[in-house]
């Protein structure tokens, strides 16, 4: 059978995704709690969400060599997770469908609480940040990342991506009272690139950069100028599109 999950899981006690020789991480979790149900299986996702990382949406393929009722597998599949991993959908896959070539779009939401004083609830789910920030601002900078860009300024060192060009459909900040949402969506995205671009709008709402330095920031490709890589806590794969149609609004 071929099946295609969707995920949601805290990633505060994980490793990331991809299974590592030391430390749990979401993928080893997944496959261990598969393996009890069907036995030897196979999983991959559509990307690999970094240690801290959080999803709503991820997406994953399965691949195993028995038959059993879609809505059993997922049943039996929550029953064994931990408390800080679902799996809230389940349905057959294609031959051709595959969960990281073949998506459209993702999208990603970036969480800031602007306060001097931290939420003891939420702390886990976002980047405190005690300075006044300038919104309007950063959605002036966000602009600039619109359309198909070399984003090399914006990745990881240890990025291993062979083409670091990819197309932004959409880059907002939404503020609601101290805390800011800043969302994305993209064709795909480079190792840390959504981390160190809200590390850099954030630069940009303090007034420490211009929001047109964005533009200059792109067309030089040099990591070394942008901000700084925000905290893996605020940030959270949100959806994984598989149709050019359907285009999230943010």
């Amino acid at each position: 059978m071929r099946i295609k999950l969707t995920l949601s899981y805290d990633g505060t006690n994980y490793h990331g995704w991809q299974v590592q020789p030391d430390g749990e991480t979401i993928q080893s979790t997944l496959q261990k709690a598969i393996e009890k149900i069907v036995g030897e299986n196979s999983i991959i996702a559509s990307g690999r969400t970094d240690a801290g990382v959080h999803a709503e949406g991820q997406v994953a393929l399965v691949e195993f060599n028995q038959e059993i009722p879609l809505w059993n597998f997922q049943n039996g599949l929550n029953s064994l997770l931990p408390k800080d991993i679902a799996v809230i959908n389940v349905e057959e896959a294609s031959e051709q469908f595959h969960p990281r070539f073949s998506s459209t779009l993702k999208h990603y939401r970036y969480t800031i609480l602007n306060s001097r004083v931290r939420n003891v609830f939420q702390q886990k789910y976002c980047w405190q940040i005690p300075v006044v920030l300038d919104v309007d601002l950063m959605n002036q900078g966000a602009q600039f990342l619109l359309g198909k860009h070399d984003f090399s300024a914006f990745q990881s060192s240890s990025c291993c991506s062979k083409d670091p060009v990819k197309e932004i459909f959409a880059a907002q900040c939404i503020q609601n009272e101290e805390w800011i949402f800043f969302h994305i969506e993209g064709s795909g995205f480079l190792k840390q690139m959504v981390r160190t671009i809200v590390g850099t709008l954030v630069e940009v709402g303090k007034k420490k950069m211009k929001p047109d330095f964005i533009q200059e920031l792109v067309k030089s490709r040099e990591r070394k100028k942008a901000g700084k890589t925000a905290p893996a806590s605020g940030l959270c794969l949100v959806k994984v599109l598989y149709s050019k149609e359907l285009k999230l609004t943010c």
